[in-house]
Formats: structure tokens, sequence, C-alpha cells
């Protein structure tokens, strides 16, 4: 039986964790009632948890690519929609709630929780747990922190000012000479707590926030949730203002600049027409006024096309300037919206537009945040992308645009020059100078307008976000905490009491399983033998499973032995009190009861009383044989059972081993082979000296006895390892002492059905075995 395939290997462990829970079920059960016994001195210690649900609405923000406008009022959401749950979750919002709320403080006896109406912190406290007590004879109010007193006042005055604490008690609901505790936390710590409480969950078209908040009160959990919503929605409506007057003040310097620029265009126009109005003027009059003028196309297409070169110049030059001061400082808006041919490039005033907007946002942004927070660092990369990358490049594309412009004007011109070459460049100068002034009165006006737009939005801004759901006090708990805190305690106590019965069952180095014996010792078992009764009450029916199972030991002995007759056995066992006097004589009734002449030879001439068992004198026995004190004739015994006689120890004497080593004994065999079917020797145990080895080669053949629950596995394997060097045939072992419930396999079964034993019709009590 040694070895064997995994799935019966893995069955096999299985069976013996179960035996292994059954033989220490009172461990099982010590640690399960443990585990009880605390869950219930946790019971009063663990509250209720009860919890409130909310919603939020977030308004969808105008698509301001279907608009014409690019007004601060058609921009883009504050935040993105998954932000506002970071928000939602920031201490700008929780840390407000617990202070606002006052959860920084917890009075042990809610019944003086009046008492502390008002309570408040200055900037900097010491938290811990506090005792106030209110003494009427001294008529004062002292407080301690940790038995140590801080401070001791008049009844009526502020109490706590060298910890931090504003807060005059309410003398009448404090109790005389009663102190009341009452502990006081960071609010950052409470904040971090409550934000372990809070769930937030957003919607699939990011349209609303689902919130639900667990606390201790139905009361409490729903005010503090409420608290945190409304924050939320302060908070939002404060940085969006401050994102609109962040973005009326960009616009307010762009309309400056481009006033300014109004304002000088315009003075250049009237100063060159002052210096020229006493020079010859080149225009002609017309033949009839407004319809016709004497001057030919020629001289206006010239003056057109020096006009757009000149502008086409400048506005090159003013892209160019603004690239090469780009890499040093970052990109002035207003400067390139003074450009003409930028506001022609729909790219370029859309980018600026993008760029003025992404600027208002990152600082409206810095004043709420840092610059690690996710918003922040989203918006400051735009503003670096769009101001690094994308106008640049657009800047960079104009000027090629222009410089190919330029060459086909001059192209044109060179044509034209040839034609009016005698006229003067005043007029073209003149022309350029209305054509500046009519940009900067276009742009001024409508950054005036967008000016006036942003200011009406920041006057009346709303949040983009509001309460859709206020959260109501709920009328029931969550799952109660302490049933499935007793529940884990109980379990927690079973799991640790079956891993302990199986770490004991591992620990212990007995032979407790026929596993042990094929897996361990490598060896074939030959029988199992139950415990035997003590012959009261139930122990008839254990009688009956001890003669069932000598009979299956019988039979299985008789096959394993072999053909050979007559069958010689010598049976030991590695240590004494093992059984295997008690095994041999049943064994040997077993073999008379189907009509075997059997010999039963006590071999322990040390120790041996298998005399006792089957009733008959020690004396003459082996050793007196042996010493020829005493015949053959004399030495053999008969017993009360037919067909069973015995060769009994004998006399003791110190050379009793050495008498086993004589060859007489070996003549003895030989002329008891002729006359017995079945000889059993009854060997000392192999601890006891080289007594069962020495009868073992006389017989060739031994079955080792082992005992459940005594036995030492290591012992009987040192043992065992001396009977490889000698010529003697291990037919298997014999489990003594067998407790059903811990073999494995065929085994497992051991028992006999109740009610079917063999009985004679006059004695239903059945067979009996010798104790």
């Amino acid at each position: 039986m040694a070895g064997g395939d995994p799935e019966e290997e893995s069955g096999l462990d299985l069976s013996r964790m179960l035996a292994a829970v059954l033989r220490f079920k009172w461990v099982i059960v010590l640690t399960t009632i443990l585990g009880g016994a605390g869950g219930a001195a946790a019971w009063k210690y663990i509250e209720f948890d009860y919890t409130a649900d909310a919603s939020l609405w977030i308004q969808e923000a105008p698509n301001t690519q279907q608009r014409g406008d690019q007004g601060p009022i058609s921009g883009s959401q504050l935040l993105r929609s998954s932000s506002w749950i970071d928000l939602l979750r920031s201490f700008a919002v929780l840390n407000t709630v617990v202070v606002t709320e006052g959860l920084y403080l917890t009075v042990q006896d809610s019944t003086f929780t009046p008492a502390f109406a008002g309570f408040g912190l200055a900037d900097r406290f010491v938290p811990g747990d506090y005792e106030v007590l209110y003494s009427p004879a001294a008529e004062s109010v002292t407080l301690s922190r940790e038995g140590t007193v801080v401070e001791a006042t008049a009844s009526g005055e502020q109490v706590g000012a060298p910890v931090g604490f504003d807060w005059t008690p309410a003398i009448d609901a404090l109790a005389p000479d009663l102190p009341v505790e009452f502990t006081v936390r960071a609010p950052r710590d409470v904040a971090i707590e409550l934000e372990r409480n809070l769930e937030t969950r957003i919607d699939a078209n990011a349209a609303f926030i689902r919130v639900r908040l667990t606390g201790a009160t139905p009361e409490g959990v729903a005010s503090t949730l409420n608290a945190i919503l409304e924050r939320q929605v302060e908070l939002a409506a404060e940085l969006k203002t401050a994102s609109l007057q962040e973005r009326t003040e960009v616009l307010a310097g762009q309309l400056a600049t481009v006033e300014r620029e109004l304002v000088e265009s315009e003075r250049a126009l009237e100063l060159f027409r002052v210096n020229t109005i006493a020079l010859p003027s080149d225009a002609a009059m017309p033949i009839q006024g407004g319809i016709q003028f004497t001057q030919g196309p020629a001289f206006q297409t010239y003056n057109s096309l020096k006009l757009q070169i000149e502008q086409l110049r400048s506005n090159r030059a003013a892209m160019e300037r603004v690239l090469a001061d780009l890499p040093d400082s970052t990109l002035r808006v207003e400067a390139l919206e003074a450009i003409p041919e930028v506001q022609s490039s729909s790219q370029l005033v859309a980018a600026l537009a993008e760029l003025t907007d992404a600027r208002v946002r990152l600082r409206g942004l810095r004043q709420r945040f840092t610059d690690e927070y996710i918003a922040v660092q989203d918006v400051r990369q735009e503003v670096e992308d769009l101001e690094r990358v994308t106008i640049p490049r657009l800047l960079m594309a104009l000027a090629q645009r222009i410089t190919d412009d330029e060459a086909r004007l001059q192209d044109r011109i060179d044509q034209a020059t040839q034609e009016l070459g005698d006229i003067p460049p005043r007029s073209i100068e003149e022309a350029r100078l209305e054509r500046r002034v009519a940009l900067a009165n276009r742009l001024f006006t409508e950054l005036r307008g967008r000016y006036q737009e942003a200011s009406l939005a920041s006057l009346s801004s709303v949040p983009d976000v509001r309460i859709l759901d206020r959260a109501v006090p709920p009328t029931k708990p969550i799952v109660d905490a302490r049933l499935r805190a007793l529940l884990m305690f109980i379990v927690g106590g079973l799991g640790a009491g079956i891993g302990l019965a199986i770490l004991l069952d591992r620990l212990d180095a007995r032979v407790q399983y026929a596993s042990d014996v094929t897996a361990s010792l490598g060896l074939d078992i030959l029988g199992v033998v139950p415990v035997m009764g003590n012959g009261k009450g139930s122990s008839d029916q254990a009688a009956r499973n001890a003669v069932e199972a000598f009979r299956d030991l019988r039979v299985n002995v008789e096959f394993a032995y072999g053909a050979g007759r007559p069958l010689a056995i010598t049976l030991t066992s590695p240590d004494q009190s093992e059984g295997k006097s008690t095994v041999t004589a049943n064994l040997a009734v077993g073999f008379a009861s189907v009509g075997r002449r059997t010999l039963v030879i006590d071999g322990d001439t040390r120790k041996g009383d298998l005399h006792r068992m089957l009733q008959v004198p020690r004396k003459p026995g082996l050793t007196d044989f042996l010493r020829d004190d005493a015949t053959l004739v004399e030495a053999v015994q008969n017993t009360k059972f037919p067909l069973v006689d015995i060769i009994a120890s004998g006399s003791r004497f110190r050379t009793s081993p050495e008498l086993l080593a004589s060859g007489k004994i070996g003549e003895l065999l030989g002329e008891l082979w002729k006359r017995y079917d079945v000889i059993l020797v009854d060997s000392p145990p192999l601890g006891a000296g080289a007594d069962a080895l020495i009868l073992g080669t006389l017989t060739g053949q031994i079955g080792l006895i082992l005992r459940t629950g005594q036995t030492n596995m290591s012992y009987a394997q040192a043992k065992l390892a001396g009977l490889e060097r000698l010529p003697i045939r291990m037919l298997g072992v014999i489990l003594n002492g067998f407790v059903a419930g811990r073999a494995q396999g065929y085994y497992a079964y051991s028992e006999y059905i109740d009610g079917y034993e063999a009985t004679d019709e006059a004695d239903e009590t059945g067979a009996s075995v010798v104790s």
C-alpha cells in the first residue's frame, strides 16, 4: 500500500484532516466557546451603523464650438465631471464641515452635550482626552487633561484658553461635582475618517453624483451629509465667481492695451494730416461729388498694392518679434490680436481665445489649489501646449503665407511703379494710418463687448453643481455589526480550533492512522484490531467487532504467508504494552476455530504472560525445556480452547536470551512443525534486545504489532532498520487498539454491521475474545 496516485493521496489527506478534527474535537469546542465569549464581550462595545443617501446635479456646459462667440459665459465648466468627486472628498470641503458641525468634539455622556454649545477651537490647540468638573461650593470649573489640571476658572468664565479652546460652559447643563469626560480631535484626522465613510459614484453620463455616508446616529449622519453637499455647492460658487473675476481682469487688461493702440493710431493719423495739410495734394477731384474721380485706375491699384505690402510686412515683423520673444517670456495675446492678419486667421483667433480662457482658469484654480492638484496640472499643460506649440506653429505658417503674398505683391508693385513713379508716398502713408485706425477701432469695440459680458457674468454667476436630493435621517440601520462581529468571532474560533487540531495531529509522532503505516513505514496492513470492550454495557458490540476483526486477520495472515506449511510466524512489536500477547492469543483461537492445530510459544522469556491469558501455569515452559529441566511433553500444555496448545515462557533466568540462541530451539521447532498446522511465537519487543530477531530468523516470518495512539513512529522505523540485514520476511503490520474514524481508504470501514454477527440458536450472545 505504499505510494499511490495523487487523487488517492489527496483523499487520504482530507480523510486524515477529518479524523484529526474528530480526534481533537475538544480543542475545537473550546476555541469556538472562547470565540463566542469574545464576540459576546465585544457585543456591547459595537454600535449600529446608519447610512444616508443624497445626490448632486452637475450642470452641463454649453457646446462653445457650435456658437460664434467666445465669451466667458459660454466657456467650459470650472472642473471636469470626474473632478467634482475629488473636490467633494477634499479637505477644503470636509475640514470645513468638521469644524462647522463640531465633529471634532465627542462627549462621552450625551446627556451633557448641551453644556458644550458654542464650543470652538483656536488656530492652535491641543487635542486629547479632557475632563471638566463643576464645583458649586467653590463656584469654579476645573479642566483636566489625562489627570493633570489644565485650568481652573470661576463659573461663567471662558475655559480652556491655555489649550486653544474657545468655550464658556453652560453651568446649568453640568452636574455638580460630577466630572464630564470629552475628547477633542484634530479636524484633519476627523476629516480623514469622514472621507473613509463617504461613498461617491458618478453616473455614466457624468450628470449626477450619488453620495452615501455611514455614521453612528441617524440624525447626525444626515446632518453631516447635507453639510458636505452644501459646502460643495458653496465652494463651487466661490471658485466659479473667482474664475469669472479673473477672466474680467484679463479682458480689462487687454481692453486697456487696445484702447491705447487706438489712441496712438488716431494721433498718428491726425499728426500726419496736420503736417501735410499745406502740401500739394495728389488726390483727384471728383467730377461729380462722391461718384467719379479724375484719377486713373492704375494709380488706385498702385496705392492699394503698396498699402497691402506695407501692411503685410508690418504684420510679419510683429509676428516675428512675438516669436523671437517667446522662448524667454509668455505669449502676449493683446500683441497678436492687434495684428490684422492674425484676426483674418480663424484658427489663430480660436487658439488665442482658447489660451485666454485657459489662463483665466489656471489663475482661478491656483488661488484655491496647489500645483499638485490634477486639475491645475491639466490646465497648466493646456496653457503650455498653446503657448509653445499650437500658436507658434500657426504663427509660423501665417508668416510664411505672408512672405509668399509679399513676393507676389512686390512683382505687381514693380510693374505699377513704372507707371506711377511720380506719385508721392504720402497718400499711401495716409491710407495705412487710416486702416490702422479702423482696425484698432474694430478690435476695441469687440473687446469692450466681451469685457461687459464678463463683468455681467461675474455678478450673476451660478455654480456648476447643485443639490438634487438632500439626505434624510435613515429609519433603519444597515447590517447589525454586532451580529456580524459575533459570527466572525465564532467562525474565527472554529477555524482556529480546526487549525490547532490539524497542527497537534501533525506534531504527534505516534501511530494514529492507517496511512502512517502505509506511507511512512511502507508496509502492508494485515489487519485492524479495534479497541476491545471492558465488559460493561455497550462493550458487547465491541467484542463482536473484535471477533470479526480476528477472523479477517486470520485470513489475511494465511494468504500473506503463502502455500508453505506449517504456518510459523513470530509476532513482535517495537515497544512494550502494545498488545502483542493479546493479538497472539486471539489469533491462535481464530486459527483453531477453523480446525487448524495451533501451538502458541511464549518466546518472551523475560516478562512473558501469555500463560495468564490462556489460563495455564507458566512452568514448565520454554526455558525449562531448553535447560533440559523438562521434556517436550511436559512443556506443551493444553488450553481450554480446543486445538490450541501452548509452550509457556517457563522459569526466569538471567541467561534466558542465550538459551534462545542455542541450537536446541531449532530442533524444537523442527519437531513441532511435524505436529501442528500453525505455530505462533510471541517474542519480546524489538526494543528489548535481540530476542525477537533470533526468533524471527527461526520462523523466517515476522508480523509487526503497532498500537495506535501509543507506538512512536520514529522509534518503530529505527527498530525495523535492523531487520533489513536478516533473512526475515516482513508479512505486514497488525494495528491494535484501533479507534474508529482514524483510518483511510479501505480501513475507514473497519467496523462491522451491528446485528449481523454469527450466533448459536441456543445462545444469541455470540463468540468471545481472549482479553
